[in-house]
């Protein structure tokens, strides 16, 4: 008897410390517990001081140290729009904020220049995507403009009348270590290499893939591709890798954000499914039912050099989650 009460208090002592283990592996912020303006968070970039700079959806810009928040929108500062699709950050420092209806906004932590339809060639307000070569050309990808490319002085523009661009919605971006850009359409993905155009058939892809929304090139070259609602493709060299809810332990094709750790696991946001990691053989899906993770609609992923994951939701706020518990040193 007295065995079994023992056992049974052990099991309630180790259930209560997986309890608090697993809340401690988890973060969250909110309009109700910080400075952040809405609950709904697009985009999570950090520089290299470690600041996080946040874009919402509706809210604007939200800068974060760790410490305070900062933030900035329509109302206190040049920010010309407070959607904000995506950010990059160049290697002065200077954040590229795309936002959608506003055009590009850049910000140098004192001055803002906006560049859109009206004062530049910019073909198109909606921002979709930006990314920097290793060159400092800015390539931006808009919602029904084509890509653009911008040199810090003159603008060029690719659509499907002046270039194989196969379709003139751009949703995402990525440079690779060659320089080649990887451009997603609405439509088919291509790569340009800053004079031929390849396509999905010309890089050995089958099948073609269809619309793009996401990249991420890891340390050794592998790129990384969400399809909308195709699942995750891999390209390593003449390798490719199609992993769908059909062959693999994905609980849903909707990819929104991907990204890799310094182990090489790919933590993949997920829209309707939550955030799922995947280390090449198993497959952890953490959602609203058995994580701390408060909305399973994940718009964005990016991890930062303490490993902890940055997590952007639809409408549960920003989240951080590390599995050995949230650390800043």
């Amino acid at each position: 008897m007295i065995k079994h009460i023992l056992s049974i208090l052990l099991g309630i002592v180790l259930t209560i410390s997986n309890i608090r283990a697993q809340k401690e592996q988890w973060t969250i912020f909110n309009t109700y517990n910080s400075g952040l303006p809405v609950n709904s968070i697009h985009t999570i970039v950090i520089d290299q001081y470690n600041v996080k700079w946040i874009g919402t959806w509706g809210g604007g810009l939200v800068k974060y140290d760790d410490e305070s928040w900062s933030v900035f929108d329509t109302t206190n500062s040049g920010l010309p729009h407070n959607t904000i699709y995506t950010i990059k950050i160049d290697r002065e420092n200077n954040k590229w904020i795309g936002t959608f209806g506003g055009g590009v906004a850049k910000y140098d932590d004192t001055k803002w220049i906006i560049y859109d339809k009206s004062n530049s060639g910019l073909p198109h307000d909606w921002i979709y995507a930006i990314t920097i070569d290793k060159t400092g050309n800015k390539w931006i990808g808009t919602w029904g403009g084509g890509l653009a490319a911008f040199d810090n002085k003159n603008w060029e523009i690719y659509n499907t009348s002046n270039s194989p661009l196969p379709n003139i919605k751009v949703t995402a971006l990525a440079v690779d270590f060659k320089n080649n850009i990887w451009i997603g359409t609405s439509g088919e993905l291509v790569m340009f290499d800053g004079r031929d155009w390849y396509n999905s058939i010309d890089l050995n892809i089958y099948p073609t893939i269809e619309g793009v929304y996401a990249f991420h090139v890891d340390e050794n070259g592998k790129v990384y591709i969400g399809i909308k609602f195709g699942g995750i493709n891999i390209i390593d060299g003449k390798k490719y890798k199609s992993l769908t809810k059909e062959n693999s332990g994905l609980p849903y094709d909707g990819v929104s954000s991907l990204t890799t750790d310094i182990d090489g696991n790919i933590w993949i946001a997920n829209f309707g499914s939550g955030l799922i990691k995947y280390d090449g053989m198993k497959w952890i899906v953490y959602d609203s039912s058995n994580s701390g993770l408060p909305d399973d609609n994940v718009f964005s992923v990016t991890i930062d050099r303490f490993n902890n994951k940055w997590i952007g939701t639809y409408s549960g706020g920003l989240v951080i989650f590390n599995e050995q518990g949230y650390s800043s040193k």
